[in-house]
C-alpha cells in the first residue's frame, strides 16, 4: 500500500512508463505499416510482437523505480528490519509493480486496437485478458527480483534489463503466440496454442516461488 500511494501521488514512473510504451507503439506503426489495418496472418503476428516489445521494455522502465525510493533514502536497512518474514517484503513488491504495469497496459492496449486494428472484442476479450495477465506476471515476478538485486549498483538502468530480458524470454515469446494467436481469431484450446499457455503457467509459478525463496539472501548480499 506505501509503495501503490507512493506510486500514485508522484505518478512519475507511470507516465514515464506509459508515454515510452506508447511512443514504441506509435514508432512501429509508423515505421511498419504493413502491421497496421491488415488482416494477414503475418501482420496480426507482428502487431503482437510489437505490443509485447512495448510492454516489456516499459516494465523495465518501471521496475527500476522498485527499490529506487529506499536506496535513495537510505531507509532500506529499515525497511528489511521490519519483523516480518523478507519473502513478504518481496510479494507486495511484486503486487505493486504488477498493478502498475497492468495500469499501464490498459490504455496501451487501445492504442495497439487504435494502431493494428487489433480485434479484442467479445469473445476474444477474455482469452485476451488472460494472457496479459499471465504475461504480465511472470515477467513482473523475475524483475522484481532482479530489480532487489541491481538496486545496490550504480548502474542499475543498464544492468536490470541486460539481466532480465534474457530470462524473460520464454514468457515473452509465448505471450507473442497466445496473443497472434487471439487475434487471428482462434481459440486458446488449440492443440498447437495449449502448450503456450502452459509455459506461460508454469513459468509464473517457477518465478514466484524461486523468487519468493531467493529474495532474502540477494537483499542481504
Amino acid at each position: 500500500l506505501k509503495d501503490l500511494r507512493t506510486g500514485w501521488r508522484a505518478r512519475t514512473s507511470l507516465v514515464a512508463m506509459l508515454l515510452f510504451a506508447a511512443l514504441m507503439l506509435t514508432v512501429f506503426a509508423l515505421a511498419l505499416p504493413e502491421a497496421s489495418w491488415s488482416n494477414e496472418p503475418s501482420s496480426r503476428r507482428l502487431s503482437a510482437g510489437i505490443l509485447w516489445v512495448a510492454i516489456a521494455f516499459g516494465g523495465v522502465l518501471g521496475l527500476n523505480q522498485t527499490f529506487a525510493a529506499e536506496r535513495e533514502g537510505n531507509t532500506i536497512e529499515g525497511l528489511l528490519l521490519t519483523p516480518i518474514d523478507r519473502g513478504h517484503l518481496y510479494i507486495a513488491k511484486f503486487l505493486a509493480n504488477l498493478v502498475f504495469l497492468l495500469g499501464v497496459e490498459i490504455p496501451l492496449t487501445a492504442l495497439h486496437v487504435l494502431f493494428f486494428n487489433a480485434e479484442i472484442g467479445g469473445a476474444r476479450f477474455v482469452p485476451y485478458l488472460v494472457v496479459l495477465v499471465l504475461g504480465t506476471v511472470g515477467f513482473t515476478a523475475s524483475g522484481t527480483l532482479f530489480a532487489a538485486m541491481s538496486s545496490s549498483t550504480r548502474s542499475r538502468e543498464v544492468l536490470l534489463p541486460l539481466i532480465l530480458l534474457p530470462i524473460a524470454t520464454p514468457i515473452l515469446l509465448a505471450g507473442i503466440e497466445c496473443t497472434a494467436t487471439i487475434l487471428e481469431g482462434y481459440s486458446l484450446t488449440d492443440l498447437d496454442v495449449v502448450k503456450w499457455v502452459k509455459l506461460m503457467v508454469v513459468f509464473d509459478i517457477v518465478s514466484l516461488v524461486a523468487s519468493f525463496l531467493t529474495f532474502e539472501f540477494l537483499v542481504e548480499e
